[in-house]
């Protein structure tokens, strides 16, 4: 019968142990780079990035004839990506409008010795970028879903079209009459100006910082900087010696996220905890198998006379982490058989803590078995509705060992007698 009710006891731990072998968790209280999380819906971690700012060259043709105001263009900008892990994801983003360029002519056309002027032309662009974006405060420090602050540098690669510049109002086709008339009117080296400004396709490539403030789960408020590479000949003629145009951009806006936007850490299994009980649990099988072979009978014996004896249930054990007294939910169901047993038959509950002898000093561990003990003590009467005066409460720290292997000691054991 004991062995029986001991039987019953452990394979209800195996199995709430292996069902719940990998609890989900908010956070393991680890950063990120160390955290496995669990794996969600293909809908969820989507985002909506809607952004407006300003872009500029700072280091465009003749930037220094005009001021910094002058040189600024209005700049808008559309991303949709998605967070693979809280720490990285990958975005697409469009980014069009018009950029400003400036070449130059002579003030008197013919005349090679007349002063240069500055003149302002415009071109109108579309750029679209792949993303990798690197979230350092969540991949560094320890996951929160109710995070504010998050520093998100990237990097892209991808490519643009720069629409054909207008001069006069009108769009500019490369052709030796073009080229002639540009010469007439005073343009500094006019085969290149009209050949720079041709409309074309360019390759590009991206870097940047993101500052994000979560505002909900909804939105959170984007304050971003990045530069662009690429051969789109904004600047004119100067543009074509120089191998690329570096622009810079200035942009805040909006981030909307649609699906499920928190994160759910995977604690990992404890394997040797699972194997322990898989073998207590095929010892015990073996010996209710045993049990089962003995006749019900023994006619042979003596008349037994009944007397009243004291029952007594096979001790239960509740298993505790290192360091911690704190009850799993997977040891919860040991505590309510030996209660359920305690209430039904009238008994009396003897509770021991123990703790192992190779973590911390003899009185840290006999504190520590001190508040195991209790611990399970109150889960008995709060939860489970024994009553205090029939719990007996004792802790031997690390001073006895019960068993052998160093950490089974980290437990509580319970006799109902």
């Amino acid at each position: 019968m004991k062995a029986r009710i001991l039987l019953l006891a452990v394979a209800a731990s195996a199995m709430t142990l292996t069902a719940n072998a990998q609890e989900v968790a908010t956070s393991q209280n680890k950063p990120g780079m160390y955290t496995t999380f669990a794996r969600d819906k293909a809908s969820d971690h989507w985002f909506i990035d809607v952004q407006g700012g300003i872009g500029v060259s700072l280091f465009g043709y003749n930037r220094d004839q005009k001021s910094f105001g002058d040189r600024l263009n209005i700049t808008p900008t559309l991303a949709i990506g998605k967070w693979h892990e809280p720490y990285f994801g990958t975005r697409v983003q469009f980014m069009a409008w018009e950029m400003k360029g400036f070449n130059n002519r002579y003030v008197k056309p013919g005349d090679l010795k007349s002063e240069l002027e500055s003149i302002e032309n415009k071109s109108n662009y579309v750029f679209g970028h792949f993303d990798f974006m690197f979230d350092l405060c969540n991949y560094f420090g320890v996951y929160r879903p109710n995070k504010v602050f998050h520093v998100i540098p990237f990097v892209g690669v991808g490519a643009g079209y720069k629409f054909a510049t207008k001069y006069y109002g009108e769009k500019v086709d490369f052709n030796e009459e073009t080229v002639a008339n540009f010469a007439k009117d005073g343009w500094e080296n006019p085969e290149d100006v009209v050949k720079s400004h041709e409309a074309h396709f360019t390759p590009a490539i991206n870097a940047g910082l993101m500052l994000k403030f979560k505002l909900s789960k909804v939105i959170d408020i984007n304050l971003e900087a990045q530069t662009v590479v690429s051969r789109a000949e904004f600047f004119g003629t100067k543009a074509r010696q120089r191998k690329a145009d570096i622009t810079s951009y200035a942009t805040a806006g909006l981030t909307f996220n649609l699906g499920k936007s928190d994160w759910e850490g995977i604690v990992p299994m404890d394997y040797n905890l699972i194997k322990d009980l898989n073998s207590t649990l095929s010892a015990l099988r073996a010996e209710n198998e045993e049990l089962s072979k003995r006749p019900a009978s023994c006619p042979e014996c003596p008349e037994v006379v009944e007397t009243e004896v004291s029952k007594t249930v096979v001790s239960n054990v509740v298993y505790f982490k290192i360091n911690s007294a704190k009850i799993r939910k997977n040891q919860e169901i040991n505590i309510f058989n030996t209660a359920q047993y305690a209430k039904d038959n009238n008994q009396k509950i003897t509770i021991v803590g123990y703790a192992d002898k190779n973590t911390g000093t003899a009185a840290y561990n006999m504190k520590l078995s001190e508040r195991r003990a209790k611990a399970v003590a109150k889960m008995l009467t709060d939860k489970f509705g024994v009553s205090p005066e029939n719990i007996n409460i004792e802790w031997k720290g690390s001073d006895e060992q019960v068993y052998a292997e160093n950490a089974w000691n980290r437990i509580v054991i319970m006799n109902a007698e």
